[in-house]
């Protein structure tokens, strides 16, 4: 279904709701990832999302997911990060594991600019062994990069 960390199979105008990525983490990742002891802690979460806040991109109806991406509005949120200051924003004290000396990638679930020479975009993080930024531009969506899933567990 997803294959190397695409958001979408195809490139094609697409948001967080109907993406293969989406398809994948809350149907075979959840069950292959997690026992089922495990997945009764993963709640059931309303995702909001919310147009990109630079470029004002429908990123679709809202979802109620396991596991998800971050979006821009909740990377902005949490790490502090002022989104409208420059195409690529550093993440103060954002610590990153990767792999092998290697700089990476990970996608949001904020939908780009929209597209860009037929190539429809997807928000991500892009980070080296010194530093992170976000980019709210984009990336095409059937490009090949990481993920990083989000969820929420009932502690209770």
């Amino acid at each position: 279904l997803v294959e190397e960390g695409e958001y979408h199979k195809k490139n094609k105008k697409v948001t967080w709701e109907k993406s293969t990525l989406r398809e994948w983490l809350n149907g075979y990742f959840y069950y292959d990832a997690f026992s089922a002891p495990e997945r009764t802690l993963i709640r059931l979460t309303d995702v909001k999302n919310n147009k990109n806040p630079k470029y004002g991109t429908d990123c679709g109806k809202d979802t109620k997911d396991y596991l998800f991406l971050l979006s821009l509005d909740e990377v902005e949120k949490y790490f502090s990060v002022d989104l409208f200051s420059d195409e690529y924003m550093y993440i103060p004290g954002l610590k990153i594991r990767y792999y092998n000396g290697e700089e990476g990638y990970w996608w949001l679930r904020s939908m780009g600019s929209g597209y860009d020479n037929k190539d429809y975009l997807a928000s991500f993080v892009y980070f080296d062994s010194n530093s992170c930024f976000v980019n709210s531009e984009g990336r095409c969506v059937n490009s090949p990069i990481g993920i990083c899933p989000v969820m929420y567990i009932d502690l209770k």
